[in-house]
């Protein structure tokens, strides 16, 4: 299981820049200090699964886990990266921006997670207060994934 494989080689979650629909420019690292979840899509398609693992993560977690929403821009989308975060910002409610970090990083992030097929599904990446990797899963919300990230995040619970 890749959840496990992450534990084993203590992969930290790679310092990548990204840009919140704030207008916020972020380092990963700012977000080191509490547990934090990354869902990460690098196709226009994952939306749809970090949209369900976002709405899954807040009610499991009652909203106390905070989720990152991470579009990664490559090719041609990192051109237009301002009209796209234009229309994202038009569509995302004022309070839910800071939680949505577009980032054009996304060899840093190949690399850095050790991703041998990034464009195959969405990324959910569990980390701990450090910044270690704690747990990895891919594609949607299955019940059998919310229990795995519901078990590793009341591990990493003070």
């Amino acid at each position: 299981m890749l959840a496990a494989i992450a534990l084993a080689v203590s992969l930290l979650f790679p310092n990548i820049q990204a840009r919140a629909l704030t207008g916020e420019q972020i380092e990963t690292k700012q977000h080191q200090g509490a547990p934090i979840v990354y869902l990460i899509g690098f196709t226009h398609e994952s939306r749809a699964e970090t949209d369900a693992w976002k709405r899954t993560i807040a009610k499991v977690t009652n909203g106390s886990l905070r989720a990152v929403e991470m579009p990664v821009l490559s090719g041609m989308a990192v051109m237009m990266r301002p009209v796209i975060e234009n229309s994202m910002t038009r569509k995302t409610p004022p309070e839910e921006r800071a939680d949505i970090q577009t980032t054009t990083d996304r060899s840093a992030l190949v690399s850095g997670l050790q991703l041998a097929d990034p464009d195959r599904a969405a990324v959910i990446a569990l980390v701990d207060a450090k910044g270690a990797v704690k747990l990895m899963l891919r594609g949607g919300p299955t019940p059998e994934q919310e229990a795995e990230l519901l078990s590793v995040w009341n591990g990493l619970r003070p």
